[in-house]
């Protein structure tokens, strides 16, 4: 496909986008529903981890002429709920606990 071709088979993908979706000027969060890959965009979490919230009762979803939405003031919800990171200290217990094997196995050599 040429250059030329190429380019003209953009313009028309783009055309055809901005006509089936419609203005892309409204912000995400004023949208009465959000797609699942959105929402698996917005909130950094698989689209399965959605649907899993959802069976949980944490997100509403909807059925619309096949696809499934999600509510967009409960996904707001959702990600409102989500827990301050805070370290484990898991790290720190598994670098302590190499150290010490490295050691007895030092100490083993000699």
């Amino acid at each position: 496909m040429s250059t030329a071709a190429k380019a003209q088979n953009t313009e028309a993908k783009a055309k055809w986008l901005a006509a089936t979706v419609g203005t892309t000027d409204i912000p995400w969060s004023d949208r009465p529903f959000q797609t699942m890959q959105n929402g698996s965009k917005l909130t950094g979490v698989s689209i399965a981890a959605l649907y899993g919230a959802a069976a949980e009762g944490r997100l509403a979803l909807k059925r619309l002429r096949g696809r499934t939405l999600i509510e967009t003031a409960s996904l707001i919800s959702f990600m409102q709920d989500a827990e301050a990171w805070t370290p484990s200290g898991r790290t720190r217990q598994a670098v302590a606990k190499r150290v010490e094997e490295a050691r007895s196995s030092w100490a083993n050599v000699s």
